[in-house]
């Protein structure tokens, strides 16, 4: 039953969270430039740090070199060379799925 307690706060913060950008800035073009160039970069920052953390640590120190890495350098070496992240993904997954199979 606490389970359910849990995910139900959780669930409920998460949308307040949610709606507090909506309610708090209903009209964007009011803010000052630099604050929306700050937000637009808010995201890509997290995914990065997400990335970051997954790609080096693991649950007891540091990732051993393998499959991650090199499906990492692949989607980084791809959307430098493309400027699309829809390419970078692929080849990310693709050269990830092929390091897995080659037991890397």
């Amino acid at each position: 039953m606490t389970f359910l307690i849990v995910v139900i706060v959780v669930g409920v913060a998460t949308f307040l969270i949610r709606a507090s950008g909506i309610l708090l800035i209903r009209d964007p073009e009011s803010l000052h430039p630099r604050v929306r160039k700050g937000l637009a970069l808010v995201g890509p920052a997290v995914l990065a740090a997400l990335v970051g953390n997954s790609l080096f640590l693991d649950a007891d120190g540091w990732r051993a070199f393998g499959s991650w890495h090199i499906g990492v350098a692949a989607a980084v070496a791809v959307g430098i060379w493309r400027r699309n992240s829809g390419w970078a993904l692929l080849a990310g997954a693709v050269a990830y799925l092929i390091a897995e199979a080659a037991g890397l």
